[in-house]
């Protein structure tokens, strides 16, 4: 083993001497081409690399990713793709109806439900933590940021009242509360394990970003940005959790529990197959 080229061993391996040879560029450059496994990833990024520059330079010289030509005020190329998806929901009531009640139900049926399980269940704020920051930023940035509204707007009241969803025609597009808040439900019901309110919520992102993109309801970047936002809204609340009850790095632990959840699961499982073959 001491023989072995020290660019082939493993960092743990390498004494202090070695592994200061490998902060240098072409240490590093020597160490990952050297050793098998990594010689792999390395091309990758080297092809990454190359490939990014490329475009940067091709758009800097002919400028073929940003649009030039006049837009009036702004346009959403995904609300252009699925306008005869809008016009045909335009002209036919019940169907746009149906899809709209359906997505709004399935959004009572998330928060509702985990409202009453935080209710009977819950042992921290972090709920609050969560949901509260998403809601007052989105409220403010509506406030001071306002996008007209498109052509088409079909997303009306559909007869059926909604708990969650009201439907008055309001400039509340920037950023989407709709997906924000699904995301939240399914980022939450899958660390609580409730699989089947797991997949509900999963299937409410996907059907409230396809009616309020067809409904013209929301523009594109206000349900992706909703999705980003609630995703990192709920880290945030792990973290104020985290830190309430004294945890060093709150996201870190929750990795690892999911880590050791997940080992523990294994041994389980090789239990049971264990003592499967032993009575067979």
């Amino acid at each position: 083993m001491d023989d072995q080229d020290p660019y082939l061993k493993d960092d743990e391996e390498l004494d202090v001497e070695e592994r200061n040879k490998r902060k240098t560029i072409a240490g590093s450059l020597k160490s990952q081409w050297n050793h098998p496994e990594r010689k792999k990833f390395l091309m990758l990024k080297i092809a990454f690399v190359i490939i990014g520059l490329a475009l940067l330079i091709l758009n800097s010289a002919h400028n073929f990713i940003h649009k030039d030509e006049g837009v009036s005020c702004f346009e959403d190329v995904t609300q252009n793709w699925l306008l005869p998806l809008t016009k045909y929901f335009k002209n036919h009531e019940s169907p746009r109806n149906s899809m709209i009640i359906l997505s709004s139900t399935l959004v009572d049926i998330c928060m509702t439900s985990l409202y009453l399980f935080w209710l009977f269940y819950g042992k921290s704020l972090r709920l609050l933590y969560t949901i509260a920051p998403f809601y007052i930023i989105r409220g403010l940035t509506q406030r001071i940021f306002a996008i007209s509204f498109p052509d088409y707007f079909i997303f009306q009241d559909p007869g059926f009242f909604s708990i969650t969803v009201p439907y008055f025609k309001t400039n509340d597009f920037f950023f989407s509360g709709h997906v924000g808040v699904c995301t939240f439900f399914f980022l939450e019901y899958r660390r609580q394990k409730f699989r089947i309110l797991e997949y509900t919520a999963f299937v409410a992102i996907f059907l409230n970003f396809f009616v309020l993109l067809v409904t013209r309801g929301h523009f594109i970047i206000d349900l992706v940005f909703g999705i980003v936002m609630a995703h990192y809204m709920y880290l945030l609340g792990l973290w104020i959790e985290g830190s309430v009850k004294g945890s060093d790095n709150p996201c870190l632990q929750l990795i690892g529990e999911r880590e050791s959840e997940s080992a523990d699961s294994d041994d389980e499982e090789n239990y049971r197959s264990d003592y499967t073959s032993k009575i067979y």
